[in-house]
């Protein structure tokens, strides 16, 4: 959604540029381990170590420096006007940024499920990550999270909070309507990438179907869905013949900055080989 975002504004004649760190896998890993926390997804054994968070800072304080602070830098001065920090990957970029220019202003949006209940337990992995972070975004000027109240932790004032929901983009291709012959166009594709990696076939339009879009996460419910659509067609098997009945569409992807993306993925063809599944694992 941020190309889109990015060209509008170009169109608008907003100046404005959208930066990345260089990737680091190792702290990739501390990131979405520090994800799984906060959403309440991770095994409760799992902690934000002092190791972890050492590597995390020198990350950010490597990439601040080469990329972003040095003469010229969208960040030293004379550089943006207004700085976003995205996500709690990059916070530690904010007291680099003050220390740099104290008056700039610092939006800091906060995109995922944050569990303030949690956080709220004293010497909880949620409390610990969640102490981490904010000694750093608390600079920021204002904080972005999506309108769920929950997601904002009691240390965060009042005052500074921005709600802003979680949207589809209409500024770009994704959503534009399909004639029919585009449908087909591409549902050619589809089926034939399905038969290469040996994918069940979707029969649509012959057969209805139930379709879940997101990441091979462990906070989107994948199994949670697949053990709704089997209780769903158990019901329906017994009033109609399979060809009435939906089929499930699971469609996902990973990303460079989250290593649990294939895990997941196994773990989803796992549970359709056990003997719960498996009647429906070509549905």
């Amino acid at each position: 959604m941020r190309h889109a975002l990015i060209r509008v504004m170009h169109l608008l004649g907003v100046d404005a540029k959208w930066y990345i760190p260089s990737p680091s896998p190792a702290v990739f890993r501390t990131t979405k381990n520090n994800h799984n926390i906060l959403q309440g997804v991770a095994d409760p054994s799992l902690r934000l170590t002092q190791a972890q968070q050492d590597q995390f800072t020198q990350w950010i304080t490597y990439n601040a420096q080469r990329y972003w602070l040095s003469e010229g830098g969208p960040l030293a001065p004379g550089g943006a006007d207004v700085i976003f920090i995205d996500d709690p990957q990059m916070p530690g970029l904010i007291p680099l940024i003050r220390k740099a220019r104290g008056d700039v202003p610092i939006i800091y949006r906060s995109h995922i499920e944050v569990r303030s209940d949690l956080i709220h337990i004293a010497g909880s992995p949620q409390s610990e990550v969640w102490d981490y972070l904010w000694s750093r975004i608390q600079e920021a000027d204002l904080f972005i999270s999506h309108p769920v109240d929950k997601f904002v932790p009691d240390s965060v004032p009042f005052e500074t909070v921005g709600l802003l929901p979680a949207t589809t983009d209409w500024l770009d291709g994704l959503s534009k309507p399909l004639a029919d012959w585009d449908i087909q166009y591409y549902m050619g594709i589809f089926r034939t990438l399905c038969s290469e990696i040996r994918m069940s076939k979707l029969h649509w339009p012959a057969r209805e179907y139930i379709v879940q879009v997101a990441r091979f996460d462990p906070a989107k419910g994948i199994p949670v869905v697949i053990d709704s659509f089997v209780k769903l067609r158990r019901k329906l098997d017994l009033k109609l013949p399979a060809s009435q009945t939906p089929q499930l569409l699971i469609c996902g992807h990973g990303a460079i900055d989250d290593p649990d993306a294939s895990i997941i993925y196994s773990e989803v063809l796992a549970l359709l080989e056990t003997e719960e599944y498996a009647p429906y694992a070509s549905e």
